[in-house]
């Protein structure tokens, strides 16, 4: 398929070699340890065919394209855009620079490039590919030429770079009818060259983007919901779930987690300052609160960007002695999408099944204090008390223990449940 894009047989042989050393089981890839599995004296035949050899892969992205048009063809397609980048340690290499990117979880001194995938419902296979030149190494004549930049490519955004390779994919027999991408491609230049092309599309917007409809009316996108979730919730694997979804969560870590409640005790919280105070009275107790946050990236959980301190000390009315805890809550939110304020209601409100639920139960109703075990009796007095304070609520009563005050006469018991 591609055998006539190398000017040499000697490279077409080497090329095939390498494939199947990219394919086969070793611990890691370069050219000394592929060399190795293949059997060769050394990895020079390898870094020739990488470094040297002339080989037209434009030619070649554009046979497995067709290739690729061929195997999905009767299937609907989606063109995908989306970028990805390299860890390196040194400038020299061709459009390194600092500049963020996802793969390594903010901002660093990487190669970035875009990608563009063809995605079906049975296959997803990746057609093209552009190597992202920031501006600075454009106009930086010296380090292109020792890098060996040709000089038609110049400097050219992200967006152009998806927009010419939809073109291609089109040109070349791709059968697109929708294209997808996150908020880096919701850009209007792209947009527009998607109509153009007569792709509908899909794509992510900021929190803080203004949309304008057909009407002429102006909607801002809301940000992804927030998930709180106590310490039971605390998993790799839910924070994953969740942030695929483009949602944010606030999860509590506690001592029943030891290990990463280690960890984010270690971190240097005399060094943070209190930024945050709260002093509330209610459910017969008195509660104050002291919150610092410290700026994390990915610590402990996928996309981690903030760790809370929460130091609570409370007792119940009349009591002289003070109980105190210490608890830590790891978000996935950034500072600029969110107040300390605002995540210290998130973390208070995540207690409103505690608050409205069990505290009701173990102190209003004496749950704790039952003494009814047997058979099915626990199961149905809970649900009597669930009745009670149901109807109370719809009643307009927020505070249960004052809606159970105010009927204790028979007539205005059997007039909340409607019975006359």
């Amino acid at each position: 398929m591609i055998a006539d894009c190398f000017a040499r047989r000697e490279a077409r042989v080497t090329a095939a070699e390498m494939i199947s050393g990219l394919l086969a089981e070793v611990d890691t890839r370069n050219c000394w340890t592929l060399a190795e599995a293949l059997g060769h004296p050394g990895p020079h035949r390898l870094q020739h065919l990488l470094s040297r050899a002339r080989f037209d892969h434009d030619r070649a992205r554009e046979e497995f394209a067709r290739l690729v048009v061929g195997e999905l063809a009767g299937q609907e397609v989606v063109l995908v855009a989306d970028e990805t980048g390299d860890a390196k340690s040194s400038t020299d290499c061709v459009g390194a620079g600092r500049q963020y990117s996802g793969a390594i979880k903010g901002v660093g001194l990487c190669q970035v490039a875009v990608y563009l995938a063809a995605v079906t419902q049975t296959a997803r296979v990746v057609i093209d590919r552009a190597l992202y030149l920031p501006r600075d190494w454009a106009a930086d004549e010296e380090r292109r030429e020792v890098a060996g930049v040709p000089e038609e490519i110049m400097f050219a955004t992200k967006l152009r770079q998806t927009a010419v390779m939809v073109e291609n994919a089109l040109d070349l027999g791709v059968r697109a009818r929708w294209f997808a991408g996150d908020e880096v491609y919701c850009g209007r230049e792209l947009r527009r060259t998607l109509r153009e092309l007569g792709l509908g599309y899909a794509v992510g917007v900021s929190h803080a983007y203004t949309v304008t409809d057909g009407a002429g009316r102006r909607w801002k996108a809301r940000p992804g919901a927030v998930i709180t979730a106590d310490a039971l919730h605390a998993q790799h694997a839910h924070a994953a779930y969740l942030r695929e979804r483009g949602a944010h969560y606030l999860l509590t870590i506690k001592n029943n987690q030891p290990g990463q409640a280690r960890q984010l005790h270690r971190l240097p919280w005399k060094e943070v300052p209190v930024i945050h105070r709260d002093d509330a009275r209610g459910h017969g107790r008195h509660e104050q609160r002291l919150v610092q946050v410290a700026t994390v990236d990915g610590l402990l959980f996928p996309h981690a960007r903030q760790v809370l301190r929460i130091q609570r000390r409370h007792r119940l009315y009349g009591a002289k002695k003070w109980s105190s805890e210490t608890v830590y809550a790891i978000t996935a939110l950034p500072a600029e999408q969110a107040s300390v304020a605002e995540i210290a209601v998130w973390a208070r409100g995540h207690w409103t099944v505690e608050n409205t639920v069990h505290w009701v139960r173990d102190v209003v109703f004496g749950e704790d204090k039952s003494q009814v075990r047997t058979r099915n009796t626990p199961a149905a007095l809970a649900a009597v008390h669930d009745l009670i304070r149901s109807a109370l609520k719809l009643a307009g009563y927020i505070n249960t223990a004052v809606g159970r005050r105010a009927h204790t006469e028979r007539h205005r018991v059997l007039a909340l449940y409607g019975i006359t």
